[in-house]
């Protein structure tokens, strides 16, 4: 009988309002969680997993030519090289959601001022294999081997330059920080901090920033190994290397005053150039040949005052 009453008791709660109150509360915090384990798993894998662009493999049009780098965990990574005939290169890193044909229009320019130039696929995007894009986790230890690559077609002492745009600036300082071979860096539209431009993002899709810490960890376990850590906006202290951080004045990710902290951060200050009405990725389009003469001009002083052999 004891269990009849309890049965009773039970389905008289849930039928009464504070039962009803404390069932729907149950259900919504459920809900809730269910939501916010759904939306941290859905950003994570929208990091580590962009679309690829590329389908297929093309010869690469002259004077360009294709050149392949093995990164230390074996994935293979595609790129494309422009031989100047100088002791000067250039690496171009595109940004999330890009592959190596945004860096074109800027190789060019730096091609016909007489430098040779590299445009890399990051891994997972592109040409280039590998599962996960790792935000500097496995990029930096590529981009040593890049940076290797064109040494070896040049000579051990070339000086090299970085160019990258969003992500692949971001990357670019990482890269610097741990590899005295670079010469100069050009950060165009240069993510400070990866977690702070993603709760950034979310917010702006009306989502909780929150969030972008979750995501990042997931992403982590998802790559099997750490995404987004080193911010630029920590490691540029450490650097005193001549750097450029060009930046779009409407850039809805990244506002000016951050971009600003960061040229001031750097060891040596950077130059800084703001582009009036340009957005986040269209920050050399929008600055045009003048823009493209001011960074050339500036990485031809950089180098040139860059001892060889360092």
């Amino acid at each position: 009988m004891s269990s009849v009453y309890a049965s009773m008791f039970a389905l008289s709660f849930a039928l009464s309002p504070t039962g009803l109150f404390v069932g729907m509360l149950g259900l919504a915090v459920g809900l809730g969680l269910a939501a916010w384990l759904v939306a941290v798993e859905w950003g994570a894998w929208a990091l580590v997993s962009p679309s690829r662009r590329y389908v297929g493999h093309h010869p690469e049009p002259h004077p360009w030519e294709s050149v392949e780098d093995v990164a230390p965990d074996g994935s293979k990574l595609s790129g494309a090289w422009r031989l100047a005939g100088t002791d000067r290169a250039a690496i171009l890193l595109h940004g999330f959601g890009e592959d190596r044909a945004a860096m074109l229009g800027r190789a060019d320019a730096l091609a016909e001022a007489g430098w040779s130039v590299l445009v890399a696929d990051n891994r997972a995007i592109g040409r280039s294999g590998g599962a996960f894009v790792t935000f500097g986790g496995r990029e930096v230890a590529d981009l040593r081997g890049w940076v290797d690559l064109v040494a070896g077609k040049l000579d051990p002492a070339a000086r090299v330059a970085l160019w990258g745009r969003s992500m692949g600036g971001a990357n670019a300082v990482r890269a610097a920080a741990s590899d005295p071979r670079i010469a100069a860096l050009v950060l165009e539209a240069p993510d400070p901090d990866l977690s702070q431009t993603l709760a950034r993002l979310l917010r702006s899709r009306r989502l909780p920033g929150s969030l972008a810490r979750p995501m990042l960890r997931r992403a982590g376990r998802l790559a099997r190994v750490p995404v987004g850590r080193s911010a630029p906006m920590l490691l540029a202290p450490q650097l005193s290397i001549p750097a450029c951080v060009i930046h779009g004045a409407n850039d809805p990710l990244v506002p000016s005053a951050e971009a600003r902290r960061l040229a001031d951060a750097f060891a040596r200050p950077a130059l800084y150039l703001e582009v009036p009405g340009a957005r986040h990725s269209d920050v050399f389009e929008v600055g045009g040949p003048e823009l493209a003469a001011t960074v050339v001009a500036f990485l031809e002083n950089a180098v040139a005052n860059h001892p060889s052999g360092v």
